[in-house]
């Protein structure tokens, strides 16, 4: 293999597989499960911590919101084969920052690996999620190179990649849309509101030997996930909500 190729062959084949990416990141947590205590050895204490945690993973789902609320439906393919685009967004936060999606997956991943307060689990979660996503970041942006040439070489220049910069910033091009935000971002949302669900019980069993979630992540899991399902079937068998035809202006 060519000296300067295999980044771009291990980032497509995570592009492809990066589905399977939070079984990896769980696994980490199963060392710490056997010396885990609440913290300062109270539960609520403990619960308090959990739902600091929730609101940094919520900050990233922001960020994610906030990015795909301004974009057009075909300018950030979401194929588990291969990058795809129809379009390049330049504008809003893409003219601060290239990859801000992937920086809102790793804000949402800092709040899970901090709930067992353990500092070397959540730096190892952090560091393996930002190398994980620079080489996916690798093989989007050959793919975009190649797709949209100088025009995409000129942005990439004088944006960076993963510190937003506000020396560029410029507008969005779009409005903002609700209909995005729903169709695109109700899956992570119910994936969050999962994982504190099931991390709630895994961190009261490790502590008291009892599988027991507390009340305020049942009701919020039960809540999202009754929304969530009630969304599914909005979007995918009815027609009430469809991606908004607007496409971003040159």
């Amino acid at each position: 293999m060519e000296q300067g190729k295999w980044p771009l062959v291990v980032g497509r084949w995570l592009f492809r597989n990066r589905s399977h990416m939070p079984i990896v990141f769980a696994t980490l947590f199963l060392p710490a499960l056997g010396q885990f205590q609440f913290l300062r050895n109270s539960h609520l204490q403990q619960l308090y911590w959990e739902l600091f945690c929730l609101g940094i993973s919520l900050l990233g789902l922001m960020v994610r919101v906030l990015t795909v609320a301004y974009i057009a439906e075909g300018s950030s393919g979401r194929e588990l084969s291969t990058p795809k685009a129809e379009q390049l967004n330049t504008t809003g936060i893409y003219s601060l920052i290239r990859h801000p999606l992937y920086i809102g997956n790793s804000v949402i991943w800092l709040g899970i690996a901090s709930l067992m307060h353990s500092g070397w689990l959540s730096l190892s979660i952090m560091l393996i999620s930002l190398a994980y996503h620079r080489f996916i970041i690798i093989a989007e942006e050959s793919y975009l190179n190649h797709r949209f040439g100088s025009y995409y070489a000129e942005w990439a220049r004088k944006t960076p990649a993963l510190i937003p910069s506000l020396r560029n910033w410029t507008p969005p091009d779009l409005p903002f849309s609700m209909a995005m935000v729903i169709r695109r971002e109700y899956s992570g949302l119910f994936q969050i509101s999962s994982v504190y669900f099931l991390m709630n019980a895994v961190l009261n069993y490790a502590d008291q030997g009892v599988w027991v979630v507390d009340s305020v992540f049942k009701y919020f899991f039960i809540f999202v996930s009754i929304g969530c399902a009630i969304t599914w079937f909005i979007v995918k068998r009815t027609s009430m909500l469809p991606a908004p035809d607007r496409s971003l202006l040159k």
